[in-house]
């Protein structure tokens, strides 16, 4: 069994009860002096400010947090020793380590919790808290702002490391990407640019990719006189090669459109993993599929 906390922990701990027991004094002494409304003497702790309460919180506040990260530390080590990694994978889901890793215009955003903290959670936990996180939490690419042109560094750039974690790869662990292209990113089949995708195949073999191609269609009468259902159908044939590629290389595929912005409209599924990916069958689809899309069937 757990003998408790250490002779140091038990130390902050003791520091931890002394300062707040400070704070209490200091406390009733101000209030004391309010409620008779009479004026501090030259040795009194008010005499001159308020300066010494304010004090005496950032000593409790201090205390607090040292005897927590050393607390929090000792669990941890303690996990780490009697618990096997799945049981201790369990916890971490738990404290909702999973989340919606949205990265727009190349900048993920960082978790912040003290928990991430290895001064709390020691190195080895922490480690494992940020590889839970990545594993478990799906990745979107979105642009920087609804209908601009986003600048699309791929999933690569922005976690190819953790800065929090040393020598972590995120992408190791990432196992569930969604890549939504903008009209901005689709304006002409010539202009179409896969590469920022090719960064995808660092992903682990086995991973979900969902691509989502979208347009903007004010209405389908002022789309089509424009000819954008040729080129939206344009662009969707391009795709095929690096789409059958991330499938060969054992990536599960699906293929969406959708129309722009979002806005919680439900995308339409061109592809599912399972299906066959072959120029003849990817043709097919999207000269069917697009045109029902684009019009608002």
């Amino acid at each position: 069994m757990d003998s408790g906390p250490d002779p140091s922990e038990q130390e902050l701990l003791s520091k931890l009860h002394e300062s707040i027991r400070q704070y209490r004094r200091l406390l009733f002494l101000q209030l004391e002096l309010s409620r008779n409304g009479t004026v501090p003497g030259p040795k009194h702790p008010f005499h001159k400010s308020e300066e010494p309460l304010k004090d005496a919180n950032r000593e409790v506040e201090g205390c607090f947090n040292l005897y927590a990260q050393a607390s929090c530390k000792r669990l941890c080590n303690m996990l780490q020793k009697r618990l096997p990694r799945e049981l201790r994978d369990m916890i971490y889901r738990h404290i909702s380590t999973r989340d919606n890793i949205v990265i727009r215009n190349g900048k993920p955003p960082q978790e912040r919790a003290h928990y991430w903290d290895a001064s709390f959670v020691g190195v080895a936990t922490q480690r494992e808290l940020v590889a839970n996180y990545y594993s478990t939490s799906p990745v979107t690419i979105l642009p920087l702002l609804p209908g601009s042109a986003p600048r699309y560094d791929g999933i690569h750039e922005p976690l190819a490391n953790d800065p929090r974690v040393p020598g972590l790869q995120p992408l190791t662990f990432i196992s569930e990407v969604t890549y939504v292209f903008t009209p901005g990113t689709l304006q002409r089949a010539s202009k179409v640019n896969t590469a920022p995708l090719k960064s995808l195949l660092s992903l682990k073999t086995g991973a979900k990719i969902t691509l989502v191609l979208t347009a903007w269609v004010p209405t389908p009468h002022s789309w089509l006189l424009h000819g954008g259902m040729d080129t939206f159908r344009d662009i969707v044939l391009s795709y095929h090669a690096l789409a059958a590629k991330f499938k060969k290389s054992g990536y599960k595929v699906t293929v969406s459109l959708a129309k722009w912005p979002l806005n919680g409209t439900q995308a339409t599924v061109l592809f599912q993993p399972d299906e066959d990916f072959s120029w003849e069958s990817w043709k097919q689809k999207a000269e069917m599929v697009t045109l029902d899309h684009l019009q608002g069937r």
